[in-house]
């Protein structure tokens, strides 16, 4: 599997993930899966599989502006570390800004940019040091893994508040090959 059939899994598994969000209610939604500071609530889990997208693409790869910035309501949200009062639409509006994006850049990107090196910096003990360095193509497999990482909570979450997901399994999407029979096959039994 390319990295273009498994963001079209992703996509075909974020409608289905989608429309199941959308039929829950908001307190399940903003409910906190604890009492402690870093406990998430399915609309911060929303927002972390997007915004880990748009920062890997947009802030990374492309060294661009990442798209979340452009609104103030989300800017606010982030710097209070919260999504709970953000309306779900809000953020399932900007994941598929995202993903339109994604999906504009994995069609046009070529060979030669997946091989890449993107050179991550930081501080390290007060020094600005090179830390790592990636390929394109392995920072784009890691928000896609990610995803399912998160996505995995999102339904932990709403599992342990009642709600039944839909099964999002990779082979839910996978086209089913059909297997002719031999006539050895057909005769058995």
């Amino acid at each position: 599997m390319n990295l273009l059939q498994f963001y079209e899994y992703l996509q075909h598994s974020r409608k289905d993930l989608q429309t199941f969000l959308l039929s829950l209610p908001d307190d399940v939604l903003s409910k906190k899966s604890g009492d402690n500071t870093r406990s998430l609530s399915i609309k911060d889990l929303i927002f972390l599989v997007a915004h880990s997208e748009d920062e890997w693409l947009n802030g990374e790869i492309l060294q661009s502006r990442p798209i979340w910035t452009n609104s103030e309501t989300l800017v606010n949200q982030f710097d209070q570390n919260s999504f709970v009062t953000a309306p779900i639409s809000q953020l399932l509006q900007y994941w598929q800004a995202v993903e339109t994006h994604t999906q504009d850049f994995l069609e046009q990107v070529f060979d030669l940019e997946l091989e890449r090196i993107i050179d991550n910096h930081g501080t390290l003990k007060g020094e600005y040091l090179l830390l790592s360095q990636w390929s394109v193509e392995h920072l784009l497999w890691n928000f896609m893994v990610h995803e399912l990482h998160l996505t995995g909570q999102i339904l932990a979450l709403a599992t342990a508040s009642g709600f039944l997901p839909p099964r999002l399994d990779l082979l839910q999407y996978l086209p089913v090959k059909k297997h002719s029979m031999t006539s050895e096959e057909k005769n058995y039994g």
